[in-house]
């Protein structure tokens, strides 16, 4: 979580850490010390149910998936024609 943190607020932190919270500097500093290999570590073990967990979102990925797969089966279609 900490590495997200350090993600989201690199401009504000590059500008000037000074100007952020103590705690909020320190959460940035932490995260930006994450090694990538263990951020993806990490990531692997969160459920997909957990990183889906707003409706909206997973209806919207679903949907995605939908016409992807549609698309895939009209260019197999196309090419047996």
């Amino acid at each position: 979580m900490e590495a997200d943190i350090a993600a989201n607020y690199e401009t504000e932190y590059e500008r000037g850490a000074d100007k952020l919270s103590a705690s909020l500097s320190e959460q940035i500093e932490r995260g930006r010390s994450v090694k990538a290999v263990d951020y993806l570590k990490a990531l692997a073990r969160i459920p997909v149910v957990i990183k889906l967990n707003n409706i909206a979102l997973l209806v919207v990925v679903l949907i995605g998936a939908g016409m992807t797969a549609y698309e895939y089966i009209e260019s197999l279609r196309k090419e047996d024609e």
